[in-house]
């Protein structure tokens, strides 16, 4: 995933290579998706300490929740280079 939004996104290359972020805060997200159901995420959220109030958050499917397997089920998209 890094690669292709740093394919897309110079900005966001630039940002990642700094790799300034702070102390990641931990949180369980659950979603309702209208076609598959309930998604349960990991939810880390890191701090880009140069950019007051900047964020990033990573969504990983929470194991044994059968996230992984839902999502599967769902069209995949492709990032695409902005026009």
């Amino acid at each position: 995933m890094v690669d292709e939004l740093s394919a897309v996104s110079p900005e966001f290359a630039a940002l990642w290579a700094r790799h300034e972020v702070g102390v990641p805060a931990q949180a369980v997200k659950a979603v309702h998706h209208p076609e598959v159901g309930e998604l349960v995420f990991d939810m880390t959220t890191l701090a880009v300490t140069d950019h007051p109030g900047w964020y990033l958050e990573l969504y990983n499917p929470r194991p044994g929740s059968g996230t992984a397997a839902r999502l599967d089920r769902l069209p995949r998209v492709r990032l695409a280079a902005p026009a």
